[in-house]
């Protein structure tokens, strides 16, 4: 071989390595890694493997939420990287993961019912809770999966988690048709709750309830002197829905 030939054989050489060294110094830089999940996001089926990768194994937390976002768009089956991210060691990281499930509901959230209820019981972040608590509410778990965690967490300490367990509860009884004897008086309860975001989520329940819910009636009559607005305002609509399908049970007439 020609020693120009090997000097420009050698040159290729170093060229591809450059092109491949500064490609992995730039794919070392979380900025450029969450614009590569991107574009394969938009790749489709082809691109579900290296995201769902990515969800669970990348060491920078944006990078791993883009790649969920990008699964769920894809309406990809993207439940076994999130139940792995729901147990990952970043509270940032778990709530995304619930968050998404939130969003996803159905079927493929169905899936992650008992990682949800587990999460709603022990993790420490109560962002965490908070999306859990929804994502059951969406899943349309049975009545006997999810419940019992959900009466639990309607008197936790932090008020947004009781707030979307209240939801959650009223979402489940409406959609699943659960047992209404256990979520109804929790609801009516939830009415006279120190925050007012839970009383509100109560109030707007009861509504979604519909007439199952009318021995709530006289609370949410008490409830429209309720010292907020927004409280007030779910109640007088609670009210309307239940009694507009609602119709009290005739007393038999006397022989």
């Amino acid at each position: 071989m020609k020693k120009s030939s090997v000097q420009m054989l050698a040159k290729i050489i170093v060229s591809i390595l450059g092109i491949i060294l500064v490609g992995w110094l730039l794919y070392r830089s979380p900025s450029v890694r969450e614009i590569v999940v991107s574009g394969a996001g938009r790749m489709g089926a082809p691109a579900v493997g290296y995201l769902r990768k990515v969800a669970t194994t990348d060491d920078d937390i944006k990078v791993r939420q883009q790649a969920m976002v990008a699964l769920q768009d894809m309406n990809a089956d993207a439940v076994p990287p999130l139940l792995e991210a729901l147990g990952d060691e970043d509270a940032e990281v778990r709530k995304e993961a619930a968050f998404v499930l939130c969003t996803l509901g159905g079927a493929q959230a169905k899936q992650a019912v008992p990682n949800l209820i587990d999460s709603l019981k022990n993790d420490s972040a109560p962002m965490v809770r908070r999306f859990a608590a929804r994502a059951l509410g969406r899943a349309r778990p049975s009545a006997q999966e999810a419940v019992a965690a959900l009466l639990v967490s309607l008197k936790e300490s932090e008020a947004i988690v009781r707030a979307n367990s209240a939801e959650a509860l009223s979402v489940i009884c409406y959609l699943a048709e659960a047992d209404a004897d256990g979520i109804i008086p929790a609801l009516i309860e939830a009415l006279e709750d120190s925050g007012g975001s839970v009383r509100q989520e109560a109030a707007e329940g009861l509504g979604r309830i519909g007439p199952r819910a009318n021995a709530a009636l006289p609370a949410l009559a008490k409830a429209l002197q309720d010292p907020e607005f927004e409280v007030r305002t779910e109640a007088k609509e609670a009210i309307e829905r239940i009694q507009r399908n609602f119709s009290p049970p005739q007393k038999m007439k006397a022989n």
